[in-house]
């Protein structure tokens, strides 16, 4: 009887790249995802998607927009009518 090829032995993986963590943060990914998908959301619309707070919100769309990542208008919740992020 002929005998079966022995398995090679598992190659390891290859290493994974760090996470963005400017972009890989829950919030974050979270506005980059939907926006992906939308021209332009509001801010509620996009506090209502993402489940989170005006506040939390509001800081996750600064970082994005600092690091020109997004462009976000009148961010500010003061401002009215309520605003966009596109």
């Amino acid at each position: 009887m002929g005998s079966l090829p022995r398995p090679s032995a598992p190659q390891p993986a290859p290493a994974l790249p760090e996470l963005d963590r400017l972009i890989h943060e829950r919030i974050r990914l979270g506005i980059v995802s939907a926006l992906a998908t939308n021209d332009s959301l509001s801010f509620n619309d996009l506090k209502r998607i993402l489940k989170t707070t005006d506040g939390n919100l509001s800081v996750h769309a600064r970082k994005l927009e600092d690091a020109n990542t997004s462009r976000v208008r009148n961010i500010s919740r003061a401002a009215s009518p309520a605003p966009n992020i596109v």
